[in-house]
């Protein structure tokens, strides 16, 4: 009779699968948050300059809320650099067990 909950080898294989999935997914957000990184980048850089030129409070408040907003952009982008670390290493778990 056949296990109906599958092999270990089965499972892990399954979740490998799914793994490479997420990865993939993971892959394309990181590229669009690297992309929106570097345009708040700019954004910030071009008003940080704005401040210092004009030297008024409108400019100062701008570059503080484009500030803001690059460091919400890296944020994002670093939890999902996390989340992938995380899942690649349950994938190298998996793939260590699964040479076992």
């Amino acid at each position: 009779m056949r296990n109906p909950f599958g092999s270990r080898h089965d499972r892990a294989a399954k979740r490998l699968t799914k793994i490479r999935q997420q990865l993939a997914e993971l892959d394309r957000e990181l590229h669009v948050l690297g992309e929106q990184v570097v345009h708040a980048t700019q954004v910030e850089g071009d008003a940080r300059m704005d401040a210092v030129v004009a030297g008024h409070e409108i400019a100062a408040r701008e570059h503080r809320a484009a500030n803001r907003d690059l460091e919400s952009a890296r944020r994002e982008r670093d939890a999902v650099r996390a989340k992938r670390e995380k899942l690649v290493a349950e994938q190298d778990a998996l793939l260590e067990r699964m040479l076992d």
